[in-house]
């Protein structure tokens, strides 16, 4: 409720001063530590080393009170939420990988990889700058 409060006024204010906010949702947080030692031991043996990415539900479960902030915020003119979780999750869950691709870095940031695939989000943003 703080947040919401506070960010709400902020925003408003920037708005009011004709400026355009953007802001990006969470990425999905993973329930590892260390993906990255996971890829490389499974390479060094051989054999799969399974990491189960999040659920869909069990991540807008986590994300909810937050989301809830950045909604009522992307209801002001000129405001634009930006949710990873549109790429970055199926219906199911939110995978570590692609293929043979490391989609994270650790358990709550994304690895290059992972930051290309949100390019999509971003292109509209950087096509109407020019």
């Amino acid at each position: 409720r703080i947040l919401q409060k506070h960010l709400s006024s902020m925003v408003q204010e920037l708005t009011d001063e004709g400026r355009i906010i953007y802001i990006m949702k969470q990425v999905p947080a993973q329930s590892f530590a260390d993906p990255r030692s996971a890829f490389y031991k499974a390479i060094a043996t051989g054999k799969e080393i399974p990491i189960q990415g999040v659920s869909t539900s069990t991540n807008a479960s986590y994300r909810t009170l937050a989301d809830q902030a950045l909604d009522t915020v992307g209801k002001i003119p000129g405001v634009h939420t930006i949710d990873p979780s549109l790429i970055l999750c199926n219906e199911n869950n939110c995978p570590v990988r692609r293929g043979e691709t490391l989609v994270y870095r650790d358990n709550d940031h994304v690895s290059l990889a992972g930051a290309m695939l949100l390019r999509p989000l971003f292109a509209p943003i950087f096509t109407m700058m020019r």
